[in-house]
């Protein structure tokens, strides 16, 4: 009986292990391309003085927003009974892989780490870059010292916590309006989409990881109604920079970007929860979609150069998770 019931766990626990050694070699295989543009320098991504968007950015933007959207569910959670105390575990577990990949991406974006550490070492907050550096690495220790604790229900952390999670958010959309590179960056809809971002990455890893949450639908649907208001008032706008702007994502270089996060990220994620079917795979075409956003709205200068790095950042996040819930499973 014994023997059989070793058996048993044996074959639960492989799939485990399959996905975490498979999850180790993307990693290894993203920190060897990683290697490889530290020893050959930028231009082997593609990027230059006249392209300085990548999908190291958009990437970026995606985990914090993710990373944001965790923690404030989690702090919303002390307040709103929405998930149980193990599941407010595994939530603050996912957000604090999330915010580590954000790290790790905008470090490979900037080239040489080094460089990273002047600018956040120079201290200089009249720039939203250097708010934006010191924000999430508030956000991300709060993160920790909550799982650390055992994500007890301490409703002053939780302000906290909310405070920081849109302090991060509103810093890199406030950034993005405050340049002059589009037209469409300028105003309110930007920070606000940020927001949504965070929200719709936030549920979507959220279901992922706790299937029976199902509160994505309103974040999709005020995402999709932003996306058509700015297209729509772009459209029939009298400046001749707008229109261009809005041509070039709609029929341009950025159209595929634009029509992936409007069918596959917003619009087939929100028929398959209304019909709720397949919710996992909802959630993963949201996120998805989220990507696709950070990389039309960016297009001004954008390339997609590095696909591997960043595949093994998400893997390296990803193994980070399941490590850290395999101890916490150990403990209990």
């Amino acid at each position: 009986m014994a023997t059989t019931t070793q058996s048993m766990e044996v074959k639960r626990s492989s799939p485990a292990g399959l996905w975490m050694a498979a999850l180790l070699v993307l990693a290894l295989a993203g920190i060897g391309a990683y290697i490889y543009q530290l020893i050959q320098g930028m231009g082997v991504t593609g990027l230059d003085q006249q392209v300085v968007w990548g999908l190291y950015i958009a990437g970026f933007f995606t985990a914090i927003a993710a990373g944001a959207g965790l923690l404030a569910l989690r702090a919303i959670s002390v307040f709103i009974p929405l998930f149980s105390p193990q599941s407010r575990l595994r939530i603050l577990t996912l957000s604090l892989a999330a915010f580590i990949a954000g790290g790790l991406l905008i470090a490979m974006d900037v080239g040489n780490p080094l460089q990273l550490w002047r600018v956040v070492t120079a201290f200089r907050f009249s720039s939203l870059l250097t708010w934006d550096f010191w924000l999430l690495a508030v956000a991300g220790l709060l993160a920790l010292v909550d799982l650390l604790s055992g994500a007890r229900q301490s409703k002053l952390l939780a302000g906290i916590e909310i405070l920081a999670a849109l302090a991060v958010v509103g810093a890199e959309g406030g950034m993005l309006s405050t340049l002059a590179a589009r037209t469409l960056w300028a105003g309110g809809a930007t920070l606000f989409s940020f927001l949504l971002s965070a929200a719709i990455a936030g549920f979507s890893l959220a279901i992922i990881a706790l299937p029976k949450t199902q509160r994505l639908v309103p974040a999709l649907v005020a995402n999709l109604l932003l996306v058509g208001a700015e297209v729509l008032v772009a459209a029939l706008s009298q400046d001749a920079r707008t229109v261009g702007e809005i041509y070039h994502i709609l029929v341009g270089q950025a159209a595929p970007a634009f029509w992936l996060h409007l069918v596959a990220g917003l619009i087939l994620p929100l028929g398959l929860l209304l019909f709720r079917t397949a919710p996992e795979w909802a959630a993963g075409l949201a996120i998805l979609g989220i990507v696709a956003e950070k990389a039309w709205l960016l297009e001004a200068g954008l390339i997609v150069p590095w696909v591997l790095p960043v595949q093994g950042v998400v893997s390296l996040a990803a193994l980070i998770y399941l490590l850290v819930s395999r101890s916490a499973k150990a403990v209990d």
